[in-house]
């Protein structure tokens, strides 16, 4: 019984593999053999007799075991079809399919690429159709192949099996029928009486089942309009909410934006009373953008602008309700101030107070301190006919001495270091004298006085009792309280009037001579800017004056030293510089033009420099980092007029002017800033990491996250580096002179490609925004590489291309935009290596770049404006103004903004309106030349450089920084609104 039983079922299995089996069981690893499985199963099912084969992607979801459908599948096939990769080896899966299809007898193919071959025979008893690597990998199943499977499969296909079943089944049919007929017609003569009477009794029934189908229908189609038209209902208002919200949105998104374009105004003009308005301004756009849900870079750079000149700064001195400061003593430490109706001394460490008994603020001419600035003289009067000085003693308060009555038009008053003698210039014009005078008591004899036709300079020294002046022409030193005569020391000068006379606290005399006057006078007497100036320092060591060093240069305004004397600042038109006090040898420069004071700490790293501009500036000289850029709020901008004084305490600024006292701590860099000075820059496609060639001599190029934070570099450079571009899967392409592009990965360092033009430098790179593609550009041509990660690289040259200085692949990487030191830009069909469109820049080309939607090419280089032009037609489309030579010009990856560059200290953003022009949204001082630009694959972090610092942010940095200033909670609306209205 139980034989004849798996006769049945065998029997059974056969019947179901006859009528349900497929032609082939394709066998494969998801892995690595999934494209080729299912372009070989499309290329079966494709054929003029088709096959039928089991791909498990059409009939079972994957899983850690086989279903059942898919091992009755496999059992029922014809033939089995193995794709023989590397994980299929692995494959647990593959090897239980075909140790079950093995005992069935039946034929076993396995395709396989020339190095799996012999892996297989040992695991595939069967044919081995040869396929190669590269068409398993591609998923391209070669003709051959497929042939073979047919033949394999031979005529025992599924569908011919099913015709000889269906023909087979018809003959059967036709003989039942026949049979069948004969009966039939015996019964159809029995019931042909009954049908008549059926016929008609079920003509009356459909009769009313058709009039009750009807009744129904009517109702439906009702309950469907009423349905419909709710519906409609519905959607209409769906969309005018929608509508309603993005109405909404946009006018949201135009107030934020017209509040950010109001705070940049104001700091266009640098209006520093207005700077916590300002920030209240922006901090309400970047508020209102991040409650939108957008980003908006005029936001992010509008509140980049108000950190830049607001850190965090006190006043030390708020409490005591000063209304303005009157003078401040050489070291810095002392101001005389004036609170209501008395003038008070206030020790700038302790913030104690003393009031000057009996000194009232009316009449005040000037305020001079005593070098170890105990004593305080103060010059009243009404006229310079009428002026008195009087000496105060700084900690008590009191006056010393009478009032002394000073000569007619007295214009110098310098103390001693004690402050017993004052030192008097007095006159004009040929008429000029210098006396010097006891403060302490009226004098037994009649001072002594010269006479010279001017006196420019006068100082005592704080060591000895020694005068020095200067007469325009010569140098002095008296000794007036046992010589008549002044002492000329040095040799005629030839270099102008001497406008800054500085002593040590050791005796050291430090001198400047300042050749032609001021920036104004210099503008309508040019005569007067012929020569040179000179800085020179005597020392007294001897007895007599003897000349240290000496150091020429085109123009001196003024001199500082540090606390210790170790350190001297020179500052004149363009900056101040760094010197070794004792031997004055120059150590580094920073760029401020017209520096007003200045200051550097103990040990020379840090300077800061107050311009008449109104701003302060803060630099790191190690790494000549600017870290802070603070407005004075203490004066106008650009009203001229210098601060009074400036210093650093243990890297604490503070800052001195007519009517506040700045102080904030430059220890720390800001996040916005990195220190190193970028020749070529570039962002990583997959993430927010931009890597930087510095013109340092650390041979590792400087890599930086989109915080700003220093990251761990794995991308070795030389000496000879010149150019740098990114690619997907963390790969860095850096050009050197040599013609070799370096492959950098974290891994280590791939195979370089070697231009064809050997042994010319690398000008140029560019990558195409899929990463397949990479450009190099040297002075001999362009070439652009496909397949450059693998050892089948191939390179296409373009003919003709100039010296291409600038490269830039459109979106798809069909088209190459090179720009040449002839001016033109070029847009290239790079595969049959010609020209499509030419255009006139009329400068050699630095950079280029083109939008998201290659509607637009953007190109900067060699004068004061970038060109946008129409990528499609290469017409004209806009010029974009800048002051100097513009370096640079990057879309961001919405097409929304252009970045631009230039050597006129500004990064400029641009905003693309709907009419296509280019609107200048936000504009960002740098303190020097911008050459580098780039955003991140985001567009949420964009950064530059040049000849100082890399500059790079993230909005929610921005705007945590900016709530630390000002109170984001509720901005002050009253006040945007005033400002606004203004």
């Amino acid at each position: 019984m139980k034989k004849v039983f798996e006769a049945v079922q065998r029997l059974g299995e056969r019947l179901l593999a006859y009528v349900f089996g497929r032609d082939v069981f394709i066998s494969y690893a998801h892995a690595d053999g999934r494209p080729y499985a299912r372009a070989l199963a499309n290329a079966l099912t494709s054929l003029d007799k088709p096959l039928r084969p089991y791909l498990d992607l059409w009939a079972a979801s994957p899983g850690a075991t086989l279903p059942l459908t898919l091992l009755l599948a496999l059992r029922r096939a014809s033939v089995l079809v193995v794709i023989a990769t590397d994980e299929a080896l692995k494959s647990p899966h593959v090897a239980e399919e075909i140790k079950r299809f093995a005992p069935l007898a039946r034929p076993i193919v396995a395709i396989a690429a020339p190095k799996q071959r012999l892996c297989w025979p040992s695991v595939v008893d069967g044919v081995s159709e040869p396929e190669s690597e590269e068409n398993i990998t591609a998923g391209r199943p070669s003709a051959q192949v497929i042939r073979n499977i047919v033949e394999v499969v031979g005529d025992a296909t599924q569908e011919q099996r099913l015709h000889r079943l269906a023909w087979r089944t018809a003959l059967w049919l036709c003989f039942v029928v026949l049979l069948g007929a004969g009966v039939t017609v015996v019964a159809w003569q029995l019931t042909s009486a009954a049908g008549a009477v059926s016929n008609a009794v079920d003509e009356l029934a459909d009769t009313a089942r058709l009039a009750a189908r009807r009744e129904t229908a009517k109702a439906a189609g009702a309950v469907i309009a009423a349905n419909d038209a709710e519906r409609r209902r519905g959607e209409a208002e769906g969309l005018r909410a929608t509508a309603q919200a993005q109405a909404e949105k946009q006018r949201r998104l135009g107030a934020a934006l017209s509040l950010a374009n109001e705070a940049s105004v104001i700091l266009d003009k640098l209006k520093p009373d207005r700077l916590t308005t300002v920030a209240q301004l922006a901090a309400q756009a970047m508020m209102e953008t991040n409650r939108l849900g957008v980003h908006s870079l005029q936001v992010d750079q509008t509140v980049r602008q108000v950190l830049d000149l607001m850190p965090t700064v006190h006043d030390p001195l708020q409490k005591l309700k000063y209304r303005k400061v009157l003078a401040i003593s050489p070291r810095q430490t002392v101001v005389a101030i004036e609170q209501r109706d008395r003038v008070a001394f206030v020790d700038l460490v302790t913030t104690e107070a003393m009031a000057a008994e009996g000194l009232r603020p009316a009449g005040i001419w000037r305020i001079v301190f005593s070098a170890d600035e105990s004593r305080c003289g103060v010059v009243t009067g009404v006229g310079p006919e009428s002026r008195v000085l009087r000496v105060w003693d700084v900690a008590s308060g009191r006056a010393i001495g009478p009032p002394i009555p000073l000569p007619p038009r007295a214009y110098e008053i310098a103390l001693d270091r004690t402050g017993e003698h004052a030192a008097v210039a007095y006159g004009e014009n040929a008429a000029a004298g210098l006396t010097v005078r006891s403060t302490t008591a009226e004098p037994a004899a009649a001072p002594p006085v010269w006479k010279a036709r001017h006196i420019d300079s006068v100082n005592f020294s704080p060591v000895a009792p020694l005068l020095v002046f200067s007469d325009r022409k010569h140098l002095f030193t008296w000794r007036w309280q046992t010589e008549s005569q002044p002492t000329r020391i040095g040799e005629e000068s030839e270099t102008g009037a001497v406008r800054s006379l500085l002593f040590a606290p050791t005796g050291e005399l430090f001198a400047a001579s300042a050749r032609g006057g001021p920036v104004s006078s210099r503008r309508f007497r040019p005569d007067l800017a012929e020569g040179r100036a000179v800085v020179e320092m005597w020392s007294f060591a001897s007895g007599g004056a003897m000349s240290v060093w000496r150091d020429e240069r085109q123009y001196v305004y003024g001199l500082a030293l540090s606390r210790a004397s170790s350190k001297l600042l020179v500052w004149d038109d363009n900056g101040v510089t760094v010197h070794t006090a004792a031997t004055g040898v120059m150590e580094k420069t920073i760029t401020h033009p017209s520096t007003s004071a200045a200051a550097v700490s103990e040990d020379g790293t840090i300077v800061a420099s107050v311009g008449t501009d109104g701003t302060t500036r803060v630099f790191d000289m190690d790494r000549m980092l600017e870290l802070d850029r603070v407005v004075s709020l203490a004066s106008p901008a650009g009203d001229g007029r210098p601060a009074l004084g400036v210093d650093i305490d243990e890297h604490q600024v503070t800052v001195v002017t007519r009517s506040r006292i700045q102080r904030w701590a430059a220890l720390e860099t800001p996040v916005t800033r990195q220190g190193v000075i970028p020749s070529a820059m570039a962002f990583l496609p997959d993430e927010e990491v931009i890597v930087v060639l510095g013109l340092d001599k650390t041979f590792k190029a400087a890599m930086y996250s989109a915080a700003g934070a220093t990251m761990d570099s794995w991308v070795e450079r030389t000496a000879n580096d010149t150019a740098i571009a990114a690619a997907s899967r963390r790969r860095v392409l850096v050009g050197d002179r040599h013609g070799d592009v370096a492959i950098h990965t974290p891994s280590g360092p791939l195979s370089a490609l070697r231009h064809p033009a050997n042994r010319a430098a690398i000008v140029a790179l560019a990558v195409s925004p899929s990463s397949e593609l990479v450009a190099a550009a040297t002075t001999k041509g362009v070439c652009v590489w496909t397949n450059w990660a693998t050892s089948h690289r191939q390179c296409t040259r373009l003919p003709d291309a100039g010296m291409v200085k600038a490269l830039a692949f459109n979106s798809s990487g069909d088209e190459l935009v090179t720009g040449n030191s002839a001016g033109e830009v070029h847009v290239w069909d790079w595969r049959a290596r010609k020209k499509r469109l030419m255009m006139t820049h009329g400068a050699p080309v630095t950079s280029l770049s083109i939008d998201r939607s290659d509607a637009l090419i953007a190109s900067a280089g060699g004068h004061a404006r970038v060109n946008v032009w129409n990528a499609r037609t290469g017409v004209l489309q806009q010029e974009l103004p800048h002051d100097r030579e513009a370096e640079g010009v990057a879309f961001d990856p919405s097409g929304k903004y252009l970045a631009t560059t230039a050597w006129d200290y500004l990064f400029r953003l641009w905003h693309l309106e709907a009419d296509g022009s280019m609107k200048t949204v936000a504009r960002v001082p740098f303190g020097t030349g911008v050459n580098r630009v780039a955003f991140s694959p985001s567009g949420r972090t964009v950064a530059y450089g040049g000849r100082l610092t890399l500059s790079l942010w993230r909005p929610e940095d921005l705007l945590r920084a900016l709530c630390a200033r000002v109170d984001c909670s509720e901005p002050a609306r009253h006040e945007v609104q005033a400002a606004s209205a203004q």
